[in-house]
């Protein structure tokens, strides 16, 4: 029986990865709401980066999302979608 799976370059083996913890993108998108005063665009969420930096802040929104501690609304089909923070929420500690 041969493994199908693709082969891993020496590339892929030695090169250094940065941790980005949930956690902490989670405490930075409430960071950015509280700098844009409790309301910003979706794309201000997740800047340019990695592709582990950017799963790492999409699955931090959807924590946010699921304890309640910010909405994500879209006014009408094409509109912006934007996150604010939800009354009453309490920050991640």
């Amino acid at each position: 029986i041969r493994d199908r799976s693709p082969s891993r370059g020496l590339g892929d083996v030695y090169k250094r990865q940065e941790e980005y913890r949930v956690q902490d993108k989670m405490a930075d998108i409430l960071a950015l709401l509280h700098t844009h005063h409790g309301r910003m665009k979706l794309s201000d969420a997740f800047p340019s980066g990695t592709r582990e930096e950017l799963l790492s802040a999409f699955l931090a929104l959807l924590e946010l999302v699921k304890m309640q501690t910010v909405l994500v609304t879209q006014e009408c089909l094409y509109h912006v979608i934007t996150i604010s923070t939800k009354e009453g929420s309490s920050a991640v500690s």
